[in-house]
């Protein structure tokens, strides 16, 4: 991105006057930063520097995803919703949709852990989760596929 010297002085708040490296106009100051855009699906981000095992990248969607599918399941398991179909009108959805966010509630505890720990990498998403359901009830299966080990 580039940028005129007096504009991210005037936006960044500071008060003092900039002289141009090129008296003749404004120079522009270059802000380069490494990254990678990481997509999976219809979703795409931009990782800034670099996706380190000691980095922690929380996704609070998926967090709510998994919560809800816990909550669903919990439903049914309790008796107090009889099908994924009366779930399904219940919620405002289909029934494919609901078969498919459930099965986030048989994650492998190693990897839900992970989600709340903030350690998963970040190319794990919501689209790439979706995307390998419906999941392997085993979850050693689960960890090849969403984790590749």
């Amino acid at each position: 991105m580039a940028f005129s010297r007096s504009y991210l002085s005037k936006n960044l708040l500071l008060n003092i006057d900039v002289a141009p490296v090129y008296p003749a106009h404004d120079a522009q100051a270059i802000i380069e930063v490494m990254g990678t855009f990481l997509g999976c699906g219809n979703q795409v981000k931009l990782v800034l520097g670099n996706d380190t095992p000691d980095s922690s990248h929380y996704d609070d969607r998926l967090i709510l995803e998994i919560v809800r599918a816990r909550r669903w399941f919990d439903r049914m398991a309790s008796g107090k919703i009889a099908s994924i179909a009366e779930l399904a009108k219940h919620e405002g959805c289909s029934a494919p949709y609901v078969s498919r966010k459930i099965s986030l509630e048989f994650l492998a505890p190693n990897i839900v852990q992970q989600f709340l720990d903030g350690t998963l990498p970040i190319a794990l998403t919501l689209e790439c989760i979706k995307k390998a359901c419906p999941l392997p009830i085993n979850w050693d299966e689960q960890s090849a596929i969403l984790l590749g080990r």
